[in-house]
């Protein structure tokens, strides 16, 4: 039950990542991050992506 809980935090956390930047990437408030932020952001995600695909994968390679 704990580790069901954890995958939950962590799809709830990307979730809201997500939607923070979908904000944030509306041409109308792109103005207030600028590029290297953005580089920095989608790398971010990218990672917690990642680590969150490792630790839902039963069958790493």
């Amino acid at each position: 039950m704990a580790l069901a809980k954890y995958y939950e935090d962590i799809l709830e956390r990307l979730h809201d990542n997500v939607n923070s930047i979908h904000y944030l990437a509306k041409p109308e408030n792109r103005h207030f991050i600028s590029d290297e932020r953005w580089q920095q952001i989608f790398a971010n995600l990218k990672n917690q992506v990642e680590k969150a695909e490792q630790l839902l994968d039963p069958f790493p390679n």
